[in-house]
C-alpha cells in the first residue's frame, strides 16, 4: 500500500528481519507485481537487523562490494536508469541501538573507512538508513562525533525532523553537498516506532514497464451468427460415439468458432 499510495520507484528498508533461508520469497511476496528485491539478511543469531532495497524492475540495480563490519549492516548498490544514462551509488545502513563506547568507536572507524572508499566515486551518492544517533541533540557526544565525521568527507545530512515516535532524529539521508541530487525530503507515515522518509531525486523517472497481452473481443460477436454456426457443429449435427471423440469435436468446434467470431489479438500496454 505504501508503494502504490506514494507511487514509489525505490524503497529502502532497515530491520527487515529477513534471514538467509527465508528471505527473497518472503520479501517479494509483500510487494506489488513489477518490483524486485535485493537484501542483506540479518546476522545469524541476532534479533532485528537486515537491510533491503525494493525497486521497479525497469531500474537496473547491481550489488557492489561491502565492508566486513562488526558495528553496522550495509547494502551497497549501483542504481542505473534504463531510460537515461543517469546512475547513482546507494548505501543502506543499519546501526543497532544501545552500543557501548567501544562499539560506537568501532562504528566511527568502520564507517569512516567505508566513506573513504566511496566518497570519491564518480557517481552521485546517497546514503540512507537507521543510524540510531540522536543527531537532533547537540548535547549527545556520539551524535556530534558522527556529524563531524560525515562533514569531514563533504557529506550533508538532510533530515531535520524527528523520525522516531520518541521525538529524535535517527533515520538519516546523507549525500554530497555538491551532488544536487535530492530536491525534497519529508516524512511519509509512521511505521512501527519509526516514520518513513520520502525523498525526491533530481533524476528522470524510469519508464513504465510494458507488456504484450493476448485477448479476444467477445463484445463484438454477433450472437445470431454465432448461434447459427454453433448449431452446425459436428458435435451437434453428427456427434461421435466415444467420449474421447466427443471431447475432440468440442475442442475443435469451439476453437473454430472463436477463431471466426472472436479471433485472438495482441496489444502492448
Amino acid at each position: 500500500d505504501h508503494i502504490d499510495t506514494n507511487n514509489l520507484d525505490l524503497l529502502a528498508v532497515t530491520e527487515t528481519w529477513l534471514t538467509v533461508d527465508r528471505g527473497d520469497a518472503i520479501a517479494l511476496s509483500l510487494f506489488p507485481e513489477g518490483f524486485a528485491a535485493i537484501h542483506n539478511p540479518r546476522r545469524s543469531g541476532k534479533q532485528g537487523g537486515g537491510v533491503a532495497l525494493f525497486y521497479k524492475n525497469t531500474i537496473d540495480v547491481k550489488r557492489q562490494s561491502e565492508p566486513v563490519s562488526i558495528s553496522f549492516e550495509c547494502l551497497h548498490l549501483l542504481v542505473s536508469l534504463r531510460s537515461s544514462s543517469q546512475n547513482f551509488r546507494l548505501l543502506i545502513i543499519y546501526r543497532p541501538p544501545k552500543q557501548d563506547r567501544e562499539q560506537v568507536q568501532a562504528f566511527m572507524s568502520e564507517f569512516g573507512l567505508l566513506l573513504k572508499g566511496i566518497v570519491s566515486s564518480r557517481e552521485k551518492l546517497v546514503i540512507v538508513g537507521d543510524f540510531n544517533f540522536h543527531v537532533d541533540s547537540t548535547l549527545n557526544p556520539s551524535a556530534c562525533s558522527f556529524l563531524d565525521l560525515i562533514d569531514s568527507f563533504g557529506l550533508v545530512q538532510l533530515v531535520n525532523v524527528a523520525t522516531h515516535d520518541k521525538g529524535h532524529t535517527l533515520d538519516l539521508v546523507l549525500t554530497r553537498a555538491s551532488d544536487d541530487l535530492i530536491s525534497e525530503v519529508s516524512l511519509a507515515g509512521l511505521f512501527s516506532d519509526h516514520f518513513a522518509i520520502s525523498c525526491s531525486l533530481n533524476l528522470q523517472r524510469p519508464l513504465h514497464p510494458t507488456k504484450t497481452v493476448s485477448y479476444r473481443s467477445f463484445k463484438s460477436i454477433n450472437i445470431e451468427d454465432f448461434v447459427n454456426d454453433l448449431k452446425c457443429l459436428p458435435l451437434l449435427c453428427d456427434p461421435a460415439l466415444s467420449l474421447e471423440s466427443l471431447v475432440a469435436q468440442y475442442d475443435m468446434g469451439i476453437g473454430e468458432l472463436l477463431l471466426k467470431h472472436a479471433p485472438l489479438r495482441t496489444k502492448t500496454i
